[in-house]
């Protein structure tokens, strides 16, 4: 049970299923007009791929708490640069035509030059990133393509 002053968040029921609930608890401070309008900004702030990564508390069944700071880099040893390369080679299968395919090739160059200045992991999202708003246009065909690619980049990430 997380309780705070003012607050008692009670643990999640205990499940039959094949995987053990949990409760995520997102904590977070911030000045508003009002409550309506906080909780807006916060779920910017939570979908916001460039923000900095939470702290959330972590309830089981039977009230044991976890801290979890996910914020700290634990992704040190993924391949980003192998990943990222993976979603640009075979992005290009998909996303093509003559404006489509030069502006897959755009980002990929865009991504190339992300990696040379900010470091491995900032091309792998950007890619991510444009890839799902280029595919949300597209046939639902492209779609699923485009999530198999995703989900092997994902793979080579954590493989790597």
């Amino acid at each position: 049970m997380i309780v705070h002053p003012g607050l008692k968040i009670e643990p999640p029921p205990k499940e039959n299923g094949d995987e053990p609930l949990f409760r995520v608890v997102y904590i977070i401070d911030v000045d508003s007009g009002d409550a309506h309008e906080a909780a807006e900004y916060v779920h910017r702030i939570m979908t916001d791929p460039d923000s900095m990564r939470p702290v959330l508390h972590v309830l089981d069944s039977s009230g044991v708490q976890t801290v979890i700071d996910l914020s700290e880099d634990n992704t040190k040893n993924f391949n980003y640069e192998d990943a990222a390369k993976y979603l640009a080679e075979h992005g290009r299968e998909i996303f093509t035509g003559p404006v489509n395919g030069g502006l897959w090739n755009g980002r990929c160059m865009d991504a190339y030059i992300m990696n040379w200045k900010r470091g491995d992991k900032a091309p792998y999202y950007f890619l991510l990133q444009y890839g799902d708003q280029y595919a949300s246009a597209l046939s639902q065909d492209i779609q699923r393509q485009w999530q198999n690619i995703k989900d092997q980049s994902a793979r080579i990430l954590k493989d790597g």
